[in-house]
């Protein structure tokens, strides 16, 4: 097996985010280039929505996910238009959330702090998550 990288977890959390879609019976399609910043179409409450797929990355305390698109010199946040949702999953507690883009508009990073680490204080780039989860 490859040494875990950036671009393996990526995929390994697109490819569960799409397993999920598919085991509920929804219409799931992915764009044969990624040039629209869209990792996946599915239909989603009632309609077809654009998805960019966003793997937590471990921190000591949290997880953390970045909401930015580009490369290292041209980073910015997503626009109204390019997605509709951040599909954000964690591999390691088996955990998916949709986040419509217009709850974090302007937001760069936003962070997931488990359960059992909690202790009653949330980061700043925390969000509520449970209104997202979807698994």
């Amino acid at each position: 097996m490859p040494a875990a990288t950036a671009a393996l977890t990526g995929a390994l959390g697109e490819t569960a985010f799409q397993q999920y879609f598919l085991q509920q019976g929804c219409f799931v399609a992915a764009p044969v280039y990624d040039l629209w910043k869209t990792d996946f179409v599915i239909e989603w409450e009632g309609r077809l929505n654009k998805v960019n797929v966003k793997t937590m990355s471990k921190a000591p305390n949290a997880y953390h996910v970045q909401l930015q698109t580009g490369g290292a010199v041209r980073r910015r946040t997503y626009r109204e238009g390019e997605i509709d949702y951040f599909g954000v999953v964690n591999l390691e507690y088996d955990k998916i959330w949709m986040i419509p883009l217009a709850d974090v508009q302007g937001r760069t990073l936003i962070s997931w702090i488990p359960p059992e680490r909690r202790k009653n204080k949330l980061s700043k780039r925390a969000i509520n998550w449970d209104q997202y989860r979807i698994k």
